[in-house]
C-alpha cells in the first residue's frame, strides 16, 4: 500500500520540479545583483541580472515592449551578423561593438548571456558603436564578470526616423525660401523710398 502511494506520488513530484524550472527561466536575481546601465554603451535602460539563458525566456514585455521579434545571436564572444539591413559587430579583444543601419528599427534590445546569467539592455538606435563589459552577469559562484557566452539581439517595429513618441524635425516647405526672400526684397525697398 505505501509502495503504491509511492509509485503514484512519483509523476506528481516530477511535473512540480519540471514546472519550478520553467518558472526560473527568466528569474530575476535580488536587487543587490542587477544590471548596470553602464555595462553597454548606449543602453538607455536594462533589465536583470536573470538567471538561466536568454534563448529559453520569453522577454516580451521587458522594457514595456509587448512584442520582441526572432533572437538574431553571436553565438561567441565575438563576431558578425546580420539582420533585417543592420549588421552588429562584437569584439572580446577590445570589448566594443558596433552597428551598420540600426535606425530602421523602432526599439533594439541587446542580451548579454554569460555564466548562469544574462542581462538585457534597450539600447538608443542612435548610437551605434561603444564598449562593454561582463559586469552585468553573473559566474556560477556568483561573483559578476564572466566570459560572454553568446550576445543576442532583438528588435521590434520599423521606423526612418527614430523612436515612436519623439518629434522629428519639421521639413520645411519649399515655398518659405521664396517668402524669406521677397520680404527682404520689400526691406530694401523700403529703404530705398526713405533714403
Amino acid at each position: 500500500m505505501i509502495m503504491l502511494g509511492f509509485i503514484r506520488a512519483v509523476p506528481l513530484a516530477v511535473a512540480l520540479i519540471l514546472g519550478a524550472q520553467g518558472a526560473l527561466a527568466k528569474t530575476e536575481l535580488p536587487r543587490e545583483l542587477s544590471c548596470a546601465v553602464a555595462s553597454v554603451t548606449g543602453a538607455e535602460s536594462c533589465a536583470g541580472i536573470y538567471s538561466g539563458n536568454n534563448s529559453n525566456s520569453d522577454l516580451n514585455g521587458l522594457f514595456g515592449v509587448a512584442d520582441w521579434g526572432k533572437e538574431y545571436k553571436i553565438d561567441s564572444d565575438h563576431g558578425s551578423l546580420s539582420f533585417g539591413g543592420t549588421a552588429l559587430t562584437v569584439s572580446n579583444r577590445s570589448k566594443s561593438w558596433s552597428l551598420e543601419g540600426a535606425g530602421t528599427y523602432a526599439n533594439l534590445m541587446f542580451v548579454l548571456k554569460g555564466g548562469n546569467s544574462y542581462s538585457a539592455f534597450l539600447m538608443d538606435t542612435s548610437v551605434l558603436s561603444g564598449s562593454w563589459d561582463t559586469q552585468s552577469m553573473l559566474k556560477g559562484n556568483g561573483k559578476r564578470g564572466p566570459d560572454l557566452s553568446h550576445w543576442s539581439v532583438y528588435t521590434q517595429g520599423t521606423t526612418t526616423v527614430g523612436k515612436p513618441g519623439v518629434p522629428s524635425a519639421v521639413p520645411l516647405p519649399a515655398g518659405v525660401g521664396l517668402l524669406m526672400a521677397a520680404l527682404g526684397g520689400l526691406g530694401l525697398m523700403r529703404r530705398r523710398k526713405a533714403a
